[in-house]
């Protein structure tokens, strides 16, 4: 079922179907845009395009397939591991739930791909 809207939903069917035929190896990352034209319905084809999924985890898993798949989920771990010490220190508390706000909104958008964004994170990562 198509759209109508032609919303995120829609988008994140056409990603998850070029995920399918390709989980092994990926795509290869920055094809995004190119990529998702062949897997895209013909009624959905509009003149803006589609450039990014608007969700960081399925363009990565296109991008980048199991390997990347795999690596995101072990950095979930390693989060979820240290949030567990980071309840005694308020500073380390900011930093998870900044961390965490910026995956959470991972899922509908692609804060990371902005500048400001990308630094903040890498900073409280870090």
């Amino acid at each position: 079922m198509v759209d109508p809207a032609f919303g995120r939903a829609e988008f994140a069917r056409t990603t998850i179907a070029g995920i399918e035929e390709n989980w092994a190896t990926g795509v290869g990352f920055g094809s995004f845009p190119k990529v998702y034209q062949i897997y895209e319905k013909g009624e959905m084809i509009f003149k803006p395009y589609v450039n990014h999924a608007h969700n960081d985890y399925l363009e990565l898993a296109l991008e980048g397939g199991a390997p990347v798949v795999f690596l995101v989920a072990a950095y979930a771990i390693l989060l979820f591991a240290f949030s567990v010490t980071a309840r005694r220190d308020p500073l380390q508390k900011m930093a998870f739930l900044s961390v965490s706000f910026l995956l959470v909104h991972s899922l509908v958008d692609y804060p990371l791909r902005t500048a400001a964004l990308a630094m903040t994170f890498a900073y409280m990562n870090g």
